[in-house]
C-alpha cells in the first residue's frame, strides 16, 4: 500500500547515449561545479573534443560523463580541454561511421536526411559532432539543411521537430547554423508548388511571426544565406 501511495507519479529519463543533445550543456554544469570545488578557472573544451564527446554512447551513463568532467578539471592547467586530454578508452570509442559524399550518385545530404528522419538519429549526434570535427563540409550541412526546408516549407521550427531536436533546441540550431554560415534563407521554399497548407511565417532569422496582419508594420530586409 505504501508503494502505491508514493509511486503517483513516474518519470522516465532515457539514457544519456539517447540524449547526446544534452552532453554539451551537462558538461559545461560539470566543468563549472568542479572549477568551483578545486578553486581553478573553468576550462573550455576545444571543438574537436567537444565533437568527440558528443559522439561516444556513454555506457556509463552521466556518472561516467562527470566523472571524466572531474578528471579533466583536476589535469588541465592550461585551460583548453584537447583531444590528447580526453581519456584513452573514450578516444579509442568507434563513433558512427560517416556515409561517402557520393553512394550510388546519393549526395552526403541524402544519406543524412535519411539517417535523421528514416533512422530517427539525433541532429545533434548524427550531424553536429562530424561537423565539428570536419568530417563533412559546410556545403554538405546547407545540402541537409535545404532538404529539410524542402519537406517543411520552410519553418525551422518544423525542421527541430524533424531532425529529431528537443523543442527547446530551436535558438540553439538556428546559433549553430548562423555561426558557421550555414543558415539557409527560408523564404525561397514557401512558393514550392503542391503545398496546400503553409506553416506560420516566420522572419529572416528563422522565428515565426504572428500571421495575422498588422498596421504600420515594416518588413525587415532578409538575412544572407
Amino acid at each position: 500500500d505504501l508503494y502505491y501511495r508514493l509511486n503517483v507519479i513516474q518519470l522516465h529519463l532515457p539514457p544519456l547515449r539517447e540524449r547526446l543533445e544534452d552532453v554539451p550543456v551537462l558538461l559545461s554544469h560539470f566543468l563549472t561545479t568542479f572549477a568551483e570545488q578545486y578553486q581553478v578557472a573553468v576550462p573550455c573544451v576545444a571543438p574537436e573534443a567537444m565533437a568527440m564527446l558528443v559522439s561516444y554512447k556513454w555506457p556509463g551513463n552521466i556518472r561516467e560523463l562527470k566523472n571524466v568532467a572531474e578528471r579533466l578539471v583536476v589535469r588541465i592547467r592550461n585551460g583548453v580541454i584537447t583531444m590528447a586530454d580526453l581519456p584513452p578508452n573514450l578516444v579509442r570509442a568507434e563513433p558512427a561511421p560517416m556515409p561517402a559524399a557520393v553512394n550510388g550518385g546519393r549526395s552526403m545530404a541524402d544519406v543524412l536526411y535519411d539517417r535523421l528522419v528514416l533512422g530517427r538519429e539525433s541532429f545533434w549526434s548524427a550531424v553536429y559532432a562530424p561537423f565539428m570535427s570536419r568530417d563533412m563540409t559546410r556545403d554538405d550541412l546547407r545540402g541537409l539543411v535545404r532538404k529539410g526546408l524542402e519537406q517543411t516549407g520552410g519553418s525551422y521550427r518544423l525542421l527541430t521537430e524533424l531532425f529529431n531536436m528537443q523543442t527547446s533546441d530551436y535558438k540553439r540550431f538556428l546559433n549553430f547554423l548562423r555561426k558557421h554560415h550555414c543558415h539557409v534563407a527560408f523564404q525561397q521554399f514557401r512558393t514550392i508548388p503542391g503545398r496546400p497548407v503553409q506553416p506560420a511565417a516566420e522572419d529572416a532569422s528563422g522565428r515565426e511571426k504572428d500571421p495575422r496582419p498588422q498596421q504600420d508594420s515594416c518588413d525587415k530586409p532578409a538575412m544572407a544565406g
